[in-house]
């Protein structure tokens, strides 16, 4: 009886599993550009600094490369979203 009225009382909640949207996972190409930037500015500053045609170079290098690799993650991102969208994945 008791058991009766405490179901009656504080009935049981059923928790609904909702659906979140899933989001594309972050690029590797988002990661690794800023890891090519943020290091390539160290021997591009010791290029201006020491006068060094080959560190001003690779430094240069590194950074123009983390940043095609921020467009290529960003490329990369906006197709997984669409294949979400879509649902292909």
């Amino acid at each position: 009886m008791n058991k009766k009225l405490n179901e009656e009382q504080y009935p049981k909640v059923i928790e609904k599993e909702e659906e979140s949207p899933q989001k594309p996972p972050t690029s590797a190409f988002y990661q690794w550009s800023f890891l090519l930037i943020a290091f390539g500015c160290i021997p591009l500053l010791y290029g201006f600094v020491d006068r060094s045609k080959i560190n001003l170079a690779i430094g240069l290098c590194m950074n123009i490369v983390g940043i095609i690799f921020i467009f290529l993650g960003k490329h990369q991102k906006s197709v997984q979203k669409k294949k979400l969208l879509k649902g292909h994945v």
